[in-house]
């Protein structure tokens, strides 16, 4: 679950680098075909983000898999130049991480 952001909050496109330069360690910021977007998720929006990241542990340790919940980290599409994500939840196979 994501706020919908009205719009982006700086003029000139910036390639992932410029991204990673500016905002890269703010976890509040996401970049989206070279617009950066400022993340402001509400109190039960994060009550949501934990209580599902929770169910989700709990069943990845009972199944045994290599698996972890990846919350709020920049993920970046392999065929996409200038997007980075920030999803509330993620799951990411240990084995598969480049």
């Amino acid at each position: 679950m994501i706020i919908a952001v009205e719009q982006a909050i700086q003029q000139k496109p910036l390639s992932f680098d410029e991204f990673l330069a500016r905002h890269g360690s703010d976890n509040r910021y996401e970049l989206i075909d070279g617009e950066v977007f400022d993340l402001e998720p509400t109190g039960l929006h994060e009550e949501v983000v934990a209580f599902i990241s929770a169910k989700i542990c709990v069943q990845i340790d009972a199944i045994g898999l290599p698996w972890f919940v990846f919350q709020r980290g920049l993920l970046r599409p392999s065929n996409v130049g200038m997007t980075a994500f920030r999803p509330d939840v993620a799951v990411v196979d240990r084995d598969e991480l480049v």
